[in-house]
């Protein structure tokens, strides 16, 4: 997955980093920096917990703000916890 953070990187993204072991994070936190992202986010966590999941969201929308609209955000959240105050989206069916 880090060169999914690297491509979002050379192309200006803002990066949250979650995984369960820091110093491999940091190491692709302080690479994405090196590519060109404005901002990284290293949250060490196991997202297979629930209370993990809700603790990364919430501190997530506490570093970089709520989304903006102009600016994409990973689908790949959803493989982990889909929150919408991240996507702007409800998980709901209509």
């Amino acid at each position: 997955m880090q060169h999914l953070a690297y491509e979002y990187a050379k192309r200006g993204a803002y990066l949250a980093l979650v995984a369960r072991r820091e110093v491999s994070l940091r190491e692709v936190g302080d690479r994405a920096l090196a590519l060109g992202s404005p901002g990284v986010l290293v949250l060490p966590a196991d997202v297979s917990k629930p209370q993990n999941c809700e603790k990364f969201v919430d501190d997530t929308i506490r570093y970089f703000g709520r989304r903006k609209s102009d600016i994409p955000i990973s689908r790949f959240i959803d493989l982990a916890c889909s929150d919408e105050r991240l996507t702007g989206e409800s998980n709901q069916s209509d």
